[in-house]
């Protein structure tokens, strides 16, 4: 299982925000992934990101 980790400050929260979606794109079904994406974009608050990686979580674990 991939990790992905994030540093808040300093100016990496965009790199740590890309190794996450870099993580989301090796495998789209992670639900831990997918978790840390929607915290970080509450965080930065882009809650319109969160609110879609939200439907798409939903959406794809109805399909599991």
């Amino acid at each position: 299982m991939l990790r992905a980790f994030v540093n808040i400050g300093m100016g990496t929260e965009k790199k740590g925000m890309r190794y996450l979606k870099d993580a989301f794109n090796m495998d789209e079904l992670d639900a831990e992934v997918i978790y840390n994406l929607i915290q970080v974009s509450i965080l930065e608050q882009d809650y319109k990101y969160a609110q879609q990686m939200i439907g798409y979580f939903n959406k794809a674990s109805k399909k599991a």
